[in-house]
């Protein structure tokens, strides 16, 4: 298999024994390349044999590199964003704060590796070879503390034992995943696909699993002590021998106060009759904490100053709805339609708002007809912090004023939004392609 797939690369293949002139000569050209200047070339290591390599702050994005070996490499800050690196050999190797955005990881071989700080957001994990062999020193056999994971995927991934404390997993797919004893302490989970995995003996304390899918993983003796499970999906997933202390959930529409689901529902009726029948929702300052209403349709609907902490309302239909003033920290608003929306000085903190549609929303007259005009959404003076946009839709929007500071930009669409500058160099943003 390695034979094929090194024969797609084309070009002529380096030589397995690389001198360090060499590799210093390709890394010049690659850089070349990356400038576009018309006198570089793009790096091929396909095959080459780098151990114990000194790379540290080497420019790599985009390279062809399968099956390379870097055994015990030295590559801190490398950067390795959309690179070829299925079936690479980074036993032991020292990636912290690299760069692995969108790279092929297939097959990758990462026993003993650390990823401190490493960025391998939509990164291809699959079937990663990662515990085989056992950690060394007493380390574990991955350590990827406060990485960022997001939408990495690492399906049927053997990470039994890695450490994973304090990463950014927001959409990660880990279906079947074998993450037995793996130490996922205070990472974020929102989102992310445990179809099937195995959990037993994980330590899951203080994580946010809001919107994770859990159906059928084994969670025996894994502890979820403080952690938020908030509207995840639990379908044949046994908790019975979990640690749950101080664990929450998801408080459903039918456990809230009778007066709130006869508003919401009166807002369905007044919705599906143009107004005719029911009435438009006004739940100005109400206490939504921790409420599971993904889907609901409460376009128009008056939340201002509600509080929304920590709920669920993926899908939801929040067209031109009035969410200024709204604690929606850590609330899980993946998919959700907030064209048009009013969310001048919520607070959006740590919320995900992954794919949603905060571009403008067009006006109805009277009549219930389009009247051609288009409202922008208002996300003024709103704090974002932390925040993750990836994939949101956020054309014409007002940003002025936005507190951004590491929110996740990666694939949004900005075109005509208002925002400031200052305010944007914080925000965390990724190409959705790097250029050539």
């Amino acid at each position: 298999m390695m034979a094929a797939r090194a024969g797609r690369t084309g070009g002529d293949l380096p030589s397995p024994r690389m001198n360090p002139d060499r590799l210093h000569r390709i890394l010049d050209l690659h850089r070349l390349w990356l400038a576009g200047t018309g006198a570089g070339r793009q790096a091929d290591l396909t095959l080459a044999e780098l151990d114990g390599a000194d790379l540290r702050g080497a420019d790599l994005t985009r390279a062809k590199a399968p099956g390379v070996r870097l055994r015990g490499a030295r590559m801190a800050g490398v950067k390795l964003a959309s690179a070829d690196l299925f079936a690479a050999d980074f036993r032991d190797c020292d990636l912290t704060r690299a760069s692995l955005v969108r790279a092929d990881l297939r097959s990758a071989m990462l026993q003993g590796a650390q990823l401190v700080e490493a960025d391998l957001r939509a990164a291809d994990l699959r079937s990663g070879d990662i515990s085989k062999g056992g950690p060394r020193d007493g380390r574990p056999p991955l350590d990827a503390a406060r990485s960022r994971l997001a939408h990495a995927n690492m399906q049927n991934g053997r990470l039994a034992g890695s450490a994973f404390r304090e990463c950014d997993l927001t959409g990660a797919n880990l279906r079947g995943a074998d993450l037995r004893g793996a130490d996922l302490r205070g990472s974020v989970l929102q989102n992310a696909d445990l179809t099937g995995a195995d959990l037993a003996g994980a330590d899951l304390s203080g994580t946010r699993l809001s919107g994770a899918n859990l159906a059928e993983a084994t969670v025996r003796g894994a502890r979820f002590t403080g952690a938020d499970l908030v509207g995840a999906q639990l379908g044949g997933c046994d908790l019975s021998h979990a640690e749950l202390d101080g664990a929450t959930f998801s408080r459903r529409l039918d456990t809230l106060a009778l007066e709130v689901q006869r508003i919401i529902h009166e807002h369905e009726r007044w919705i599906e009759s143009m107004g005719r029948r029911g009435a438009r929702a006004d739940l100005m300052g109400a206490d939504l904490t921790a409420v599971d209403v993904r889907g609901a349709r409460l376009a128009g609907a008056t939340l201002r100053g509600a509080i929304l902490r920590r709920s669920v309302l993926c899908g939801a239909q929040l067209m031109l709805s009035d969410l200024s003033g709204a604690d929606l920290s850590g609330a899980n608003l993946s998919g959700a339609d907030l064209s048009g929306a009013n969310l001048s000085h919520a607070l959006l903190a740590d919320a995900d708002l992954s794919h949603v549609r905060l571009g403008p929303a067009e006006l109805l007259s009277p009549d219930g007809r389009p009247s051609g005009r288009m409202w922008p959404a208002d996300l003024r003076d709103a704090d974002l912090t932390g925040a993750t946009l990836w994939g949101a839709s956020l054309a014409s929007a007002n940003l002025s004023g936005a507190r951004l500071s590491r929110t996740d930009l990666d694939g949004a669409e900005i075109a005509g939004a208002l925002v400031d500058g200052s305010a944007m160099s914080g925000a965390v943003r990724a190409p959705r392609e790097v250029p050539a």
